[in-house]
């Protein structure tokens, strides 16, 4: 497996942990929680503890990052063996190429021999026509 085509970690709360800080993640329920306070005193209908809507505002945040990463992990670790197994197919197909290649210009380098082989007895063979109309 080539080193920087490593599967994700699939675990979201290590993600989570590290890339919100402690701060981040208070400020962000103070203002949930004040939002939703105000919500309900604008409304007038307090059906639940405003810190109880956050806890559930918090839970399914929770829920859908953890199936986010569940379902990010799954399309980078396709994309990681689509990738493995391409430069797989490419490096056979360069050196299958590089193989043709040699046998190609060996090929090539007969066959100039042949032609040069042959230009010169048609040399010798017009030469000698010549020769025999002359005699004639």
């Amino acid at each position: 497996q080539v080193a920087w085509l490593k599967p994700l970690n699939p675990d979201p709360l290590l993600a989570l942990g590290s890339s919100l800080t402690m701060q981040h993640l208070v400020t962000v329920v103070f203002c949930v929680a004040c939002s939703l306070t105000q919500r309900a005193t604008a409304s007038n209908q307090v059906s639940q503890n405003p810190v109880t809507n956050v806890v559930q505002l918090l839970t399914d945040l929770k829920a859908k990052i953890e199936s986010d990463a569940k379902s990010e992990a799954l399309v980078y670790n396709k994309y990681a063996c689509w990738c493995e197994k391409t430069t797989a197919r490419k490096a056979a197909s360069i050196k299958e190429a590089e193989s043709s290649i040699r046998t190609l210009t060996i090929r090539m380098l007969r066959a100039k021999g042949r032609i040069a082989t042959l230009l010169s007895e048609i040399g010798e063979l017009s030469q000698e026509i010549k020769d025999n109309e002359k005699a004639q």
